[in-house]
């Protein structure tokens, strides 16, 4: 049982097996590691459709995951640029374009 301080009135508490005698600071730095992998899958998943993949052959479904982390990391690059979410910089093209169809009394949708 660890005893590591989030921030200077918070405490978190953190529970391992591992018995290799590892530093609180160590623990602390690997959980906010694993915090950012869990924040990785979560965005990739939501934002690049990569567990939508319908190939059956092992080289087009590494294709599919690379194509899909390569739109990921240019999502990442401009959300960190623009100063904005990744959600949001994925969004605005929808939005745009809602609003443009909107602004047209005559919306044209296909059906």
């Amino acid at each position: 049982l660890y005893k590591v301080p989030v921030s200077t009135n918070r405490t978190d508490y953190v529970l391992t097996n591992d018995l290799r005698g590892q530093s609180a600071q160590t623990i602390g730095y690997n959980n906010r590691m694993r915090w950012h992998i869990e924040q990785f899958n979560r965005e990739a998943k939501q934002l690049t459709g990569i567990e939508n993949c319908q190939c059956r052959k092992a080289p087009a479904q590494r294709t599919h995951i690379f194509c899909a982390m390569l739109v990921w990391h240019k999502l990442k690059q401009i959300a960190y640029q623009a100063y904005e979410t990744i959600y949001h910089i994925k969004r605005l093209p929808l939005k745009k374009f809602l609003i443009q169809q909107l602004k047209n009394d005559t919306p044209s949708f296909s059906w």
